[in-house]
């Protein structure tokens, strides 16, 4: 499986070659989610002619809703579910649930899995996200720190990363490791209007 940008959240567009992390488990429990009303509305990819509409209703279970033109010129939508999680560090989005006109636009974690993206808004009121993923996770399931699989194509290379590690065990490797090391790069979304 190939690794585009996202969003993210749109998340899924705008991703460097590194996979993405899908897990068995999510951040947290999806029981103890609190909406984040900050991320609602509609986005525009600050480098990107994605569009990005959020809903996080009040029993916290949200709704990610992208539109991009493909390659041939198309309109290509994704819908994703999400549910935000927090630590003393970072906020997260956990997405699940993904479904897509276009697979060679927008990727899909496996389903029953879910996708993290690290997100906050700047001074500007800008969303940033960066989506979780990276060599760390497959070196790091190498050597028996996460429980999980890497999948790798004939030459090597890292093609897909799947957890199966604990909800605890999995936050806990993220936020002790190097930003750098486990979150990609960050795309910008600028606000455009309100639900």
């Amino acid at each position: 499986m190939r690794a585009p940008l996202l969003i993210l959240l749109a998340i899924l567009p705008l991703l460097p070659a590194c996979e993405i992390v899908q897990s068995k488990n999510p951040l947290s429990s999806p029981g103890t989610a609190i909406p984040d009303k900050r991320i609602e509305g509609l986005w525009n990819g600050d480098k990107s002619k994605t569009y990005v509409f959020i809903s996080n209703p009040a029993h916290g279970e949200g709704s990610i809703m992208m539109f991009q033109k493909n390659d041939a010129g198309a309109i290509s939508t994704a819908q994703y579910k999400f549910f935000v999680t927090r630590t003393p560090k970072h906020t997260y989005m956990n997405l699940s649930n993904g479904v897509t006109s276009d697979e060679s636009t927008f990727q899909i974690p496996a389903p029953g899995t879910y996708s993290f993206a690290e997100y906050r808004i700047n001074w500007l009121g800008q969303l940033i996200y960066r989506m979780v993923g990276g060599d760390d996770f497959a070196k790091a399931i190498g050597a028996g720190k996460l429980k999980g699989r890497v999948e790798r194509d004939q030459k090597g290379n890292v093609t897909a990363i799947y957890l199966t590690d604990t909800t605890q065990h999995i936050r806990d490797f993220i936020e002790s490791a190097k930003p750098s090391d486990v979150f990609q790069s960050p795309a910008k979304f600028n606000r455009i209007g309100y639900p």
